[in-house]
């Protein structure tokens, strides 16, 4: 076991059975998981009655190889897929991502509805976990939702959702195989708690008995799948139903001072009942600059020489790393630089780590990108806004040295007239 910060062992040595972690950006969440699961493995607890529910492959595989055989670590789609395969001999086939847009795609038509498909699929996808979802559209996407549901019982297939779905099904409907399942899992950790959809908090509460020991992992600041149905109260929620006790880690050993100071001045203006403020174990002030340009030709000069700067110094392109809010101007970006560095877009960067990062774009229509906002309600602005600024606090949290946030001003990007995102003047650089 790594020595532990005062923080951490308050949360490993937790004498409540059931307990969130909400901790910020590089406060150590996994070690802190693979710690507490060490020392129960030390109190004599079987590693086979220690189940670890992880958001994706990458962190399974990370936290797999780091913990002995027997306790299982998996999302929680292949424990569904696990669990009902042993219940049911033979689970229907899943179809993959093509296949469940096509299936969505077909209902729309069958259904005979009008509107862009690729609206409905993104809806549709969304409500899969999280059902709730539908309320903000109008009556015609929950037609498609309901058309979809009965194609993949026509076909006789299953989409990764229904598996999660599936499984609390058998669980309330056979009490024989809940209380098995309840009794061989006695520790259940979860990473990513912000994330968790309410199909997964459903399936947590079926597994959890009053034996129930529960490691639950976030950071509320880092809720930024609003638009894949994922409620920011979510974790409130849990909280409420799971009756789970709520620690914080906030001393962050990624981020230099400077970058910890501009985002707790930014995350300020979020209401979040579970905000925090973090603080920078690095001795390292770091960097972090707002720069802005009259033309899109000046910052790409500026990026291309900052990078043969940062080249100069030993910094790998492995290291550096260029977010954008939407994947169309990433694309572009690439093509034009040409450089080897890291590409993409804010969500697809969470969770990574670069030593210096650019944030390019950050003008208001990109951070903060909330389409027909004139037509959202105040309540409606109000949580997007929210969002869209842990969105930008994802991008600069992504960076251990240095950040470079670049935006144009007063001329035009893509038809239209730049104006520095809201977001810069609340960094209080």
């Amino acid at each position: 076991m790594h020595k532990l910060t005062k923080e951490q062992n308050d949360v490993v040595f937790c004498n409540n059975p059931r307990i969130y972690i909400n901790a910020g950006a590089g406060t150590g969440k996994t070690s802190t998981i693979l710690t507490s699961i060490a020392q129960r493995i030390e109190e004599a607890v079987p590693p086979s009655n220690i189940l670890v529910l992880a958001y994706n492959k990458k962190i399974q595989q990370e936290i797999q190889k780091k913990v002995p055989r027997n306790v299982l670590v998996c999302t929680f789609h292949a424990f569904a897929k696990k669990e009902l395969k042993r219940y049911m001999q033979k689970v229907p086939d899943l179809l993959s991502p093509e296949e469940t847009e096509a299936l969505i795609i077909r209902a729309k038509k069958e259904t005979k509805t009008k509107g862009k498909s690729e609206d409905f699929v993104q809806a549709v996808l969304a409500a899969r976990e999280n059902p709730s979802y539908l309320k903000k559209f109008k009556p015609a996407y929950r037609t498609v939702y309901e058309r979809y549901g009965s194609l993949l019982k026509e076909t006789h297939r299953f989409d990764f959702a229904k598996l999660i779905r599936k499984l609390i099904f058998v669980l309330k409907k056979d009490e024989v195989f809940l209380k098995e399942l309840q009794s061989r899992y006695t520790h259940i950790y979860i990473d990513e708690f912000q994330d968790i959809s309410r199909k997964r908090l459903k399936l947590l509460e079926c597994l959890t008995s009053e034996r129930t020991h529960l490691f639950c992992v976030g950071d509320s600041d880092q809720s930024i799948y609003g638009w894949n149905g994922i409620d920011e109260k979510n974790v409130e929620i849990a909280i409420k139903i799971l009756k789970l006790r709520v620690f914080n880690l906030t001393r962050s050993y990624r981020l230099p001072t400077k970058i910890v100071c501009a985002v707790n001045q930014l995350l300020k203006h979020n209401q979040n009942p579970l905000r925090k403020s973090l603080t920078s174990a690095k001795k390292a002030d770091g960097i972090i600059k707002v720069l802005s340009f009259s033309k899109g030709e000046e910052e790409i000069s500026f990026i291309k020489q900052k990078i043969k700067a940062l080249r100069q110094k030993g910094i790998l392109d492995k290291d550096i790393a260029l977010l954008f809010r939407v994947k169309k101007m990433c694309t572009e970006y690439k093509n034009c630089l040409q450089v080897n560095c890291y590409f993409s877009t804010v969500h697809q960067a969470k969770g990574l780590e670069f030593k210096y990062v650019f944030v390019v774009g950050a003008e208001d229509g990109l951070f903060p990108c909330i389409p027909n906002m004139n037509k959202l309600s105040e309540k409606e602005c109000a949580v997007k806004m929210r969002e869209e600024r842990r969105v930008f606090a994802e991008a600069i949290t992504r960076a251990s040295k240095g950040v470079y946030i670049t935006h144009l001003n007063k001329c035009l990007r893509k038809n239209r007239i730049a104006t520095p995102s809201p977001f810069l003047s609340e960094l209080k650089l």
